[in-house]
């Protein structure tokens, strides 16, 4: 039986830009790879009803999914300005704790604590306090989207991956998230441009074309 690797992302389409490469190589290795979208996004386009927004961000995930060969995408579905309700957040958390139990993931990838996006941080510590009960050690490591630069890193060990040769598998999946990438999403440039250069330098820096890295937090 394949050893699984959980990715835990607040929207659809931060698995991608995050950790796309690294699912892609995992699942080339035998991993099966499964993802988590917390959020439903319904207000990343507030000129759309919300059910046409969280229905396409859905199915763009699932799309990207295909692309790199994912096990499953799963949905909690908390609405963003569910994201300051207590007991939204703990239902949700308590679907993602079933969901890490049934699994037994070897590695969780999940935003960084220092991300400045609200809902990236609640992401980050949903996972954390989940950990922080289980007994069985569960490797969690850290992504980066609107955070480009960490003073923190000497404090964690790093996961160096090369994804040279899976680099064109996520630039693929990062095209199906057509809502985002737009000109109605023209903020989300600024964390491909930002993903690019840091996937390009990592690349240099460990003699590679391409690399994610990332940061052990347990």
């Amino acid at each position: 039986m394949a050893e699984n690797i959980l990715i835990v992302a607040a929207h659809s389409d931060d698995q991608i830009i995050g950790v796309g490469g690294t699912a892609a190589k995992y699942v080339k290795e035998g991993f099966d790879v499964t993802t988590v979208i917390v959020s439903k996004g319904e207000i990343s386009h507030p000129h759309f009803k919300e059910e046409i927004i969280i229905d396409t961000r859905k199915r763009e995930s699932i799309r990207a999914n295909k692309v790199i060969g994912g096990k499953a995408v799963k949905f909690l579905g908390l609405f963003e300005k569910d994201f300051n309700k207590e007991v939204k957040i703990y239902k949700a958390q308590k679907k993602l704790e079933t969901l890490i139990r049934r699994l037994k993931p070897v590695k969780i990838f999940v935003h960084a604590p220092e991300d400045p996006h609200p809902a990236h941080k609640k992401t980050n510590r949903m996972v954390l306090d989940i950990i922080e009960n289980e007994r069985r050690k569960i490797e969690v490591y850290s992504f980066d989207i609107w955070n480009p630069f960490r003073w923190d890193r000497k404090k964690h060990p790093k996961l160096v991956v090369d994804t040279s040769e899976t680099f064109d598998t996520k630039i693929k999946a990062l095209k199906c998230f057509k809502s985002q990438f737009n000109i109605l999403g023209f903020l989300n440039f600024f964390a491909l441009a930002t993903m690019y250069v840091k996937n390009v330098m990592n690349g240099r820096k460990y003699n590679t074309k391409y690399a994610e890295v990332f940061y052990r937090l347990r």
